[in-house]
């Protein structure tokens, strides 16, 4: 009861409190956490993880100073940006802001788009459960985007999220609307220091209406003491396209939920990467809805675990019954690089019609000793040999990475992880 009350007195110092349908959505959302409980882990799709990972504190504000110095470098862009610090926006940059692209942070947001917020919640659904709801209930802050019709933005908008360890608390919800026939890049980016227990929540919300199209980046790197949990839901009307690429390789605790629901003829495409080091548990669950007909998806996941490292993919495509001719295909592919390692892969089809097409696969294992074989013959050491066949393996989903600033920052941070897990590995 007391840290419901710590929740209420949260909430009431949130913006929006003058609109009485966000007060009710805040309301319903605490309301369900405090009634259901831990109900909602006889959930399947919770069955690896307990929602106590996400248990705020009984204080929001840390009792150590911010660590801002040990957060790492961020990625160059020329284009719109903005910026949270500890759950509070800290900065908006126009730099590359097109003439009728809408960039507010969520205060400025529910001040003078109350309607347009409203909307888009009408049209996209929001998961009324676990982590989810802790966001609903308690987020304050976030980004607004709204790219007019037809638009093409020639540069990346991005969203970063940046931990110093001053609160322990950082909730954010993002609305993002691409109107017709426009088409944008999003950039998500959250990193911290190591270290420092923090909860990091967030909600994206995303509506993409007639013929939009949106390249979908997410990076997390946050410290190793962080609890991370990030859900993003996808409205897709007809003829839109959406690819989401997320690369994980931050958080002692860390799930993403990927949840597209795809209209006439829409199209969807998920890569993900994440590597799973010491005692690490990076958590990916996607849940595809083909809703309308002659839809695509395709739903490729890679993981790499080494150390106590853990990762889990879940991955369920839903073809519902008017889905005539639906195309998808679902793949995870795991390399295990210890015996202390794990990963568990769950591939799940649910068809409620003949005339589609629909294929998913799964592998685990380890590095292919013929191949460390050849190598070692041709004079390259073992160490050395074994992060080109593991950067190989991670190397095929960022080349699917258009923006070429990001796709080297992310080679970069992956080549490093994975040289130090393997020099660990063997005790080097």
């Amino acid at each position: 009861m007391e840290k419901i009350q710590n929740y209420q007195a949260h909430q009431a110092k949130l913006p929006g409190m003058n609109l009485p349908w966000l007060q009710e959505r805040r309301s319903l959302a605490l309301d369900r956490m405090e009634r259901s409980g831990m109900a909602f882990e006889r959930d399947e799709t919770w069955k690896h993880l307990s929602l106590s990972a996400f248990s705020l504190p009984d204080r929001i504000e840390a009792d150590h100073p911010a660590l801002e110095a040990q957060i790492p470098e961020l990625i160059a862009s020329n284009g719109p940006l903005i910026s949270f610090r500890d759950g509070q926006i800290h900065e908006i940059s126009a730099g590359g802001l097109e003439n009728g692209l809408t960039l507010l942070d969520l205060a400025s947001a529910l001040e003078k788009h109350p309607e347009q917020i409203l909307e888009i919640l009408k049209y996209v659904p929001t998961p009324e459960q676990g982590a989810a709801n802790l966001v609903t209930a308690l987020a304050g802050a976030g980004a607004f985007i709204d790219v007019p019709e037809g638009m093409v933005l020639g540069e990346p908008i991005q969203i970063q999220s940046l931990s110093t360890g001053k609160t322990t608390l950082n909730a954010l919800h993002h609305f993002i609307r691409i109107r017709k026939g426009a088409r944008a890049t999003l950039i998500v980016h959250h990193a911290g220091p190591d270290e420092v227990r923090h909860l990091t929540l967030t909600n994206t919300t995303i509506l993409l209406e007639e013929g939009a199209s949106l390249d979908h980046y997410k990076l997390q790197r946050e410290g190793n003491d962080c609890h991370h949990f990030e859900g993003i839901c996808i409205e897709q009307s007809g003829d839109s396209g959406y690819h989401q690429l997320q690369v994980a390789l931050g958080g002692r605790i860390a799930r993403t939920d990927i949840h597209p629901i795809l209209g006439d003829r829409a199209h969807c495409d998920l890569d993900g990467i994440f590597l799973a080091k010491d005692k690490m548990q990076l958590d990916t669950h996607t849940r595809i809805i083909h809703r309308g007909q002659q839809t695509k998806s395709r739903d490729a996941y890679r993981g790499i675990a080494t150390g106590e490292g853990r990762g889990i993919f879940q991955g369920r495509i839903i073809v519902e019954a008017h889905a005539r001719k639906a195309l998808a295909e679902m793949q995870s592919r795991n390399l295990l690089l210890s015996e202390m390692a794990e990963i568990d892969a769950r591939p799940e089809l649910e068809i409620h019609h003949d005339d589609v097409q629909c294929a998913h696969g799964v592998t685990v294992g380890q590095l292919d000793d013929a191949h460390l074989f050849f190598l070692a013959s041709r004079g390259i050491d073992p160490i050395e040999a074994k992060k080109i066949l593991t950067f190989g393996f991670a190397n095929e989903v960022l080349g699917k990475v258009r923006p070429e600033p990001l796709r080297k920052h992310a080679h970069i941070l992956i080549e490093r992880e994975i040289e130090k897990a393997l020099m660990e590995e063997d005790n080097i």
